[in-house]
């Protein structure tokens, strides 16, 4: 009895320190050596099967997750754990770009559980499948769907998000930023929407309705101190350089690189930015000097 015990404590003692690959190897370790001897322990083969998935997939190797996805699914069919061990399965494909792969195993969840959570997640990763692949006419009635139907507001911004990333890439403008308005401030997906939605007005030509928008953000994130000041000082100037104002734009991009935003890969995006802005300005001695 100690052999499957001292098993499972070397496996848990990964798993805590999140040393994901060692604890998944040490999991699938217990399911090969021991399969007999769970019960004794109070812990499952089955708990080993799926605690192993959790962190091949937690440790980025997917392909191991979804060997071990399979296994549970054979051996566990009935498992309450089921749908989970389903979406884990179909992320690891989308991970891995296999979208083809990961619409069938995700398509199992809406099919099979459709009571459960799992079944929004998995509609959402369907949708958002479709937009990665540029299929944007399969992805915006996906996205809109699932949109309708999830009970959870950061599930309904995600794919709020994918829509404007979808509608704006197949040049509905106007249908992109009607969407920008149902992703509430605060939300995750608020920030990365802003630079979407503001080539949206640059595109259109309404330059001084986007800039009011943005500004109107800018202000309250430095009331708050909400960090949206780098999406928005970078989508004013992107709506300047399609405005052909790129000094104006330039100011804007000093404004960021002077602020406590301007960290890590914003630093070297606006710097370079600004040094382009610079050469096209024929301010030659200053582009070098961000470039």
């Amino acid at each position: 009895d100690l052999q499957p015990k001292l098993q499972y404590t070397i496996a848990k003692t990964y798993e805590d320190q999140n040393i994901f690959t060692k604890a998944a190897e040490e999991y699938a370790f217990f399911m090969r050596a021991y399969p007999d001897v769970q019960t004794e322990i109070k812990f499952s083969l089955e708990q080993a099967n799926l605690n192993a998935v959790i962190m091949f997939y937690n440790a980025l190797n997917y392909r191991s997750a979804i060997a071990y996805a399979d296994t549970f699914q054979r051996r566990f069919p009935t498992s309450e754990a089921a749908a989970s061990i389903l979406l884990i399965e179909g992320t690891s494909y989308t991970m891995l770009k296999e979208y083809g792969n990961a619409r069938a195993v995700l398509g199992v969840i809406v099919e099979r559980f459709p009571e459960s959570d799992q079944r929004y997640k998995a509609q959402l990763i369907i949708g958002r499948s479709y937009a990665d692949e540029k299929q944007y006419d399969k992805a915006i009635p996906a996205l809109l769907v699932v949109r309708d139907i999830c009970p959870e507001q950061i599930q309904k911004d995600e794919a709020n998000f994918f829509l404007i990333v979808s509608y704006y890439e197949t040049q509905k403008y106007e249908e992109a930023m009607n969407i920008f308005s149902r992703i509430p401030y605060g939300s995750p997906f608020f920030g990365p929407a802003i630079g979407k939605t503001s080539k949206c007005f640059g595109a259109l030509k309404r330059f001084d309705e986007g800039k009011q928008l943005l500004v109107g953000i800018r202000d309250r994130a430095k009331a708050d101190t909400t960090n949206y000041i780098a999406e928005t000082e970078l989508a004013l100037a992107d709506i300047y350089v399609a405005e052909s104002k790129p000094d104006s734009a330039i100011v804007h991009l000093t404004a960021l690189l002077s602020s406590t935003a301007a960290v890590g890969a914003v630093k070297y995006q606006t710097l370079f930015a600004r040094g382009v802005l610079y050469s096209l300005t024929d301010k030659h001695k200053d582009s070098v000097a961000d470039v």
